[in-house]
């Protein structure tokens, strides 16, 4: 082989080095991109689920309380059949 060939082989080498390196480059860019934008999705998503979270906390505990309400309402009325004399209304 020739010093011009050696020189030759050894600049393509050297621009194929270079590509790489700008490919490399470039996907490392699409992927910080990529993963800022799952994040920016995660964090809307977190978001959404706590108001929702929330909401059903609410209502579940409006529920409760008047699942409450009623167990002592009805125990109220067998009360009051008991003083009227009369057999319970509900049973447990």
């Amino acid at each position: 082989m020739s010093a011009e060939n050696l020189q030759e082989q050894l600049a393509e080498a050297q621009a194929t080095v270079h590509a790489l390196q700008e490919e490399l480059k470039e996907t490392q860019r699409g992927l910080l991109a990529l993963t800022m934008e799952l994040e920016q999705r995660v964090d809307e998503r977190t978001r959404e689920l706590r108001a929702s979270n929330a909401e059903l906390k609410r209502f579940n505990e409006a529920m409760v309380g008047r699942e409450l309400r009623m167990i002592e309402l009805k125990k109220e009325v067998n009360a009051l059949c008991a003083e009227l004399r009369q057999p319970p209304r509900y049973q447990r």
